[in-house]
């Protein structure tokens, strides 16, 4: 079951938009909102990750959970 704890506020990124939503992140487009990727955030036993707040930072997104700190990147 998803809340409304398990949205937050989306983040743009060079040429991406990143909207955490349901346990995801969901990777737009900012060119056209086309959806390009969903990366699963849930926790390995499948609980909600809570609220996630999604912060650009240099050539990295950082996504936030509740018990978690993701970086994406690009490949080395």
């Amino acid at each position: 079951k998803v809340s409304s704890g398990d949205l937050g506020f989306a983040a743009l990124a060079g040429d991406r938009i990143y909207m955490p939503v349901e346990g995801r992140l969901v990777v737009l487009s900012a060119m056209d909102g086309r959806e390009l990727e969903k990366i699963d955030a849930l926790n390995s036993d499948g609980d909600s990750p809570g609220y996630m707040a999604v912060v650009p930072a240099g050539d990295k997104v950082l996504l936030s959970t509740r018990d978690r700190l993701i970086a994406f990147g690009p490949a080395p």
